[in-house]
């Protein structure tokens, strides 16, 4: 049987689209807030501090050995999202977890504020 040109492309369209709205195997869904989200930037902990601390409000800072950590937005039983920094040699790993699940900080807020300060 011979197929043609407009089959074949049809059913590699539909290969395609169905391959590209199945989620990976070992995927791990970040919106659940039980994964934190890590990456590296190219600035500093101090320049990314200092810029989260400008564009949120209720930013507290602690700084240990080799890091920095900022509990954003404040509940009665802690903060609602802790966010780590440590130096590279490249800038900066970021690591941010919801600590506590309340609506001090909404997560869109929180991640526009990071996009903005990471970059």
């Amino acid at each position: 049987m011979k197929e043609s040109p407009l089959a074949t492309t049809a059913l590699a369209l539909a290969a395609l689209l169905s391959a590209c709205g199945s989620a990976p195997q070992n995927s791990v869904d970040v919106r659940d807030g039980s994964a934190p989200m890590a990456f590296s930037s190219s600035r500093t902990p101090r320049a990314i501090a200092n810029c989260l601390t400008s564009r949120l409000s209720d930013v507290h800072r602690r700084a240990g050995a080799g890091y920095t950590e900022l509990g954003v937005g404040r509940s009665a039983n802690g903060y609602a999202w802790l966010i780590t920094l440590a130096p590279s040699a490249a800038g900066s790993n970021v690591r941010v977890e919801q600590a506590r699940a309340d609506d001090s900080v909404s997560e869109p807020e929180l991640r526009f504020a990071i996009a903005r300060c990471t970059t």
